[in-house]
C-alpha cells in the first residue's frame, strides 16, 4: 500500500500530528469519533510505509514538509553531516540503537554488569532465565530503534501475559513502546496489569509508574507538564534503570515534537550512562566490549582476570 497517493484528509492530519496533537485532538478538529479517527491513522501509516505515530511525525518533517518550504539548495545534504559529529546526531538521522553500537549493551535490563556479577557470584544461569533476559534485551532494543509495533506485535501474540507474571520490570517496556506506537487501548491494559503488581519484588517501581503515567499525558493529551515530568526523572541519577529508560522515550518523544536538540541530549545522557558502565567495569579488571585476539580459550571452570584479581584484592 506504500506509495498510495495521500487524500486531503491525510494531509491534514499529519499537519496535526506534526504540530504535536493527540488521536483525540485530531478527532476533535476534523470532527470524527475517536475509533474512527484511529482507524484512518493507521491507514495513513500504512500509505506512508511507518509503523506508528512517532514515525509519521518524523516522516512528515522529513519528506512533506521539506516539499513544502521551497526548494533545497544543492549543498545541504553535504551541510547536514557534520565533521564533529556526536551520538545525538547519529541517534538523529538513524535510531538510538545505531547510535549507541556496542555501548547498548552496557544498559538496560539484564546488561553486562548483570552478567559479571552473576559470574563473580558464581551464579548458574539456567534456561528459564537465559530465555527471561532475552525477551528483556529484546525489549529494550526496540525502544533504542524506534520498533514500536515490537510491542504490538508482543502483545498481539499473547505474550504480554506470561511477561507480566514473570517480570513485571519488562512490562513498563512494553507499556512504553505500547504508548509510543499509539497503541492507547493495548498500553492502559499493560498498565492496569502493572499497577496490580507495583508492590512486588520484581514489579515496576515508583519511577517507572510515574514515568509511564507522563508519557501517557504526552501521548494522549500533548501534556507539557507530562513533559517536564520526564525530563526530571531523566535527569535523576539516583536511579540509573529508570533514568536509562526515560532517556530513551525522551529521545522518540522530542523527536516526535521536532525538539531536536532535546532529542540529542537525550540520546548523549544515555550514552553518558553507557559510558558510566564501562568505567565501572574496567575498574573491577573487566573489558566488556572486547576479547584479546591472542589470548588462548579458557579452559572449562577457569575464572577470568578479572575475578582473579577482584579475589587477590579481598584478601
Amino acid at each position: 500500500m506504500r506509495g498510495t497517493p495521500l487524500s486531503e484528509r491525510d494531509l491534514r492530519m499529519l499537519e496535526l500530528l506534526g504540530k504535536g496533537d493527540s488521536s483525540k485532538a485530531i478527532a476533535k478538529k476534523l470532527g470524527y469519533r475517536p475509533g474512527t479517527t484511529r482507524v484512518y491513522l493507521h491507514d495513513l501509516y500504512r500509505k506512508i510505509g511507518v509503523p506508528n505515530k512517532t514515525s509519521a511525525v518524523i516522516w512528515y518533517f522529513d519528506k512533506l514538509k521539506a516539499r513544502t518550504t521551497g526548494p533545497v539548495p544543492e549543498a545541504a545534504p553535504a551541510a547536514g553531516l557534520s565533521l564533529e559529529e556526536s551520538v545525538g546526531d547519529v541517534a538523529m538521522r538513524l535510531d538510538l540503537f545505531t547510535a549507541l553500537g556496542a555501548m547498548s549493551t552496557l544498559v538496560g535490563p539484564f546488561g553486562r554488569l548483570w552478567q559479571v556479577a552473576a559470574r563473580l557470584k558464581g551464579a548458574s544461569i539456567d534456561k528459564a532465565t537465559q530465555e527471561r533476559r532475552a525477551m528483556s534485551r529484546q525489549l529494550w532494543e526496540a525502544l533504542l530503534r524506534g520498533d514500536f509495533a515490537h510491542g504490538k506485535r508482543l502483545f498481539d501474540s499473547g505474550g504480554a501475559g506470561p511477561l507480566l507474571i514473570d517480570s513485571p520490570a519488562d512490562g513498563v517496556h512494553l507499556a512504553a513502546l505500547l504508548l509510543l506506537g499509539g497503541y492507547s487501548n493495548a498500553a492502559e491494559r499493560v498498565m492496569v496489569e502493572l499497577a496490580r503488581k507495583q508492590r512486588r519484588p520484581m514489579g515496576p517501581t515508583a519511577g517507572d509508574q510515574e514515568l509511564l503515567a507522563a508519557l501517557r499525558g504526552i501521548v494522549n493529551r500533548a501534556d507539557r507538564d507530562a513533559l517536564v515530568r520526564v525530563q526530571r526523572i531523566a535527569a535523576d541519577t539516583a536511579k540509573p534503570p529508570t533514568r536509562q529508560t526515560a532517556l530513551a522515550v525522551l529521545h522518540y518523544v522530542c523527536k516526535s515534537l521536532d525538539d531536536r536538540d532535546g532529542a540529542r541530549r537525550a540520546a548523549e545522557g544515555l550514552w553518558i550512562e553507557a559510558e558510566g558502565c564501562l568505567q565501572h567495569l574496567q575498574a573491577m579488571g573487566e573489558r566488556p566490549l572486547y576479547r584479546d585476539p591472542t589470548a588462548a580459550p579458557a579452559a572449562p571452570g577457569t575464572r577470568s582476570p578479572g575475578a582473579r584479581r577482584k579475589e587477590l584484592l579481598s584478601r
